[in-house]
């Protein structure tokens, strides 16, 4: 005959305490299903029963390949098109402003998700904590995957903002810079600096030399050095072509920059940075006030270069060379890093220090209707987790 026992039996009460009590246990749900906490065959064969089943338990928080590579791609992403918007020679044309006001949206775009949810999962830290007794490996558990993602797109967007700036200024702006202005060949190094103003690629003829002793210089963090460009014999009237680098001389002493010991024919490629130009200018009057004995009225400043024009197209190649790296490189260290947190979660797990028990899922409201679509995974097994108690404290029956 069938006879109700209400909700559950007395032993099957006490029996459900005990399993609560091993459930609450660090690392028990990583452990259990290895034999781990010596838990009787009875107690083994009640885990499996379907009211008591935490089979959820066992692949929460634990990613595969393809999730890995589906957690990486967000900040990969931000990466590149912060790298490929900050490299564009045309959105760089059209100004620094627009340039500025296009990366703030970007990084906006891709910082909402993720903040969100890590938002509206710390709400539902505070309510729990507040509310109910809160265990903190639960916590810690729920809270990796979400403030990694955050985490992961501020470090994307500072690499490829840190790395498109300095390809750009490094690389393609001082390429393009050069493309708008003119080659000369055989210069007199006697020549007024005012004729060379649309100078970019200068060779100087047979007689020039760089007086390496005899330099100028400025100090402010970087040292910068000067030394002028002379004619072979005879009194120059105009003395405003320098060769120009920082940090390759003794200030003031012997002139090392570019290539100062190739023995080739005299070139170089015009300094156009204005930074260094003002710098530049300083040592220059350095030089004049000490060496020449007369100001230097319109100076134009070089870096030593053996073969200029080679020189010049071998500045936009190595940009495209890093440019493809950073493209390739970016995704792959996002993959890497994604992959390391997933092992040392699991670690985490194995050693007790994160659990994925309760999670903490704000219980009704907007809070509630945000955790199912900014972190659905979490509210998915809450939902599972609720339907398994449910089932566990309908009535049973059992045939005597």
């Amino acid at each position: 005959r069938l006879q109700h026992y209400g909700v559950v039996s007395k032993s099957s009460e006490n029996e459900r305490l005990r399993v609560d009590r091993l459930l609450a246990r660090p690392c028990f749900m990583f452990s259990a299903g290895r034999g781990g906490y010596g838990i009787s065959s009875e107690q083994k064969a009640l885990l499996h029963n379907h009211n008591y089943s935490l089979r959820p338990l066992g692949t929460v928080g634990k990613l595969s390949s393809l999730q890995a590579c589906l957690v990486a791609a967000p900040p990969s992403f931000a990466f590149v098109i912060c790298l490929l918007l900050l490299v564009s020679s045309d959105l760089r044309a059209a100004g620094e402003l627009l340039v500025t006001f296009v990366h703030v949206v970007v990084v906006a775009a891709f910082l909402l998700y993720p903040v969100l949810a890590l938002g509206v999962l710390s709400f539902g830290v505070i309510a729990s904590y507040l509310q109910t007794r809160i265990r903190w490996s639960a916590v810690m558990f729920w809270m990796w995957w979400p403030s990694a993602k955050v985490v992961m797109i501020i470090l994307a967007v500072s690499l490829g903002t840190t790395f498109g700036n300095h390809l750009w200024h490094a690389h393609f702006l001082p390429h393009a810079q050069l493309h708008k202005l003119q080659a000369y060949h055989r210069i007199d190094p006697g020549t007024s600096g005012i004729r060379l103003q649309d100078v970019g690629i200068a060779v100087f003829n047979t007689s020039a030399h760089v007086d390496r002793i005899r330099t100028g210089c400025v100090k402010n963090r970087l040292t910068y050095c000067v030394a002028p460009i002379l004619a072979g014999a005879g009194e120059q009237t105009y003395h405003d072509l320098f060769m120009a680098g920082t940090d390759c001389c003794t200030c003031p002493g012997e002139f090392r920059c570019g290539d100062w010991n190739v023995p080739m024919s005299l070139g170089g490629l015009r300094v156009l940075d204005g930074a260094s130009l003002e710098f530049f200018k300083l040592a220059a009057e350095d030089w004049s006030a000490s060496v020449a004995g007369k100001p230097v009225k319109h100076p134009v400043f070089f870096t030593w270069s053996a073969q200029p024009t080679q020189t010049y197209r071998e500045i936009e190649d190595n940009g495209y060379r890093l440019f493809v790296l950073g493209l390739l490189g970016g995704p792959f260290f996002f993959l890497l890093m994604v992959t390391a947190l997933n092992g040392f979660l699991a670690l985490l797990a194995e050693c007790g220090v994160v659990a994925p028990l309760e999670p903490p899922v704000p219980l009704a409201g907007m809070g509630h209707s945000l955790a199912a679509r900014l972190l659905p995974q979490m509210y998915n097994y809450h939902t599972k987790l609720e339907e398994q108690r449910r089932l566990a404290l309908e009535p049973k029956h059992v045939l005597l």
